[in-house]
């Protein structure tokens, strides 16, 4: 059963990952949705923990969101993404950037 209530869209975007004890990570977008993230990236986060989500689209300044983390997979070490570990984000507000 899917319970997504928005489209998830295939996108790349950079961000910047922040929790009460680790600050600027790093991380690609996979995919996301008004609601949520997708991001494959370096740093581990733990099911549960808060995030300051940092979005960089295609405008001067980024797309400023909290959430919190749903899930965390390691990647297979035969995928092509560059970081060892994949974080689904539900973010707390739609971010209109994720939306189109």
């Amino acid at each position: 059963m899917n319970v997504r209530q928005t489209t998830r869209r295939e996108r790349h975007y950079a961000v910047v990952l922040e929790s009460g004890s680790r600050t600027d990570r790093v991380g690609v977008t996979r995919n996301v949705s008004a609601q949520g993230l997708l991001v494959n990236t370096p740093s581990h986060f733990a099911v549960g923990e808060s995030l300051k989500v940092a979005v960089f689209g295609q405008t001067p300044h980024p797309s400023l969101a909290t959430g919190r983390v749903v899930r965390v997979e390691e990647t297979p070490h035969t995928s092509t993404e560059p970081w060892r570990y994949r974080l689904a984000v539900a973010l707390d507000t739609e971010l209109p950037l994720l939306a189109s």
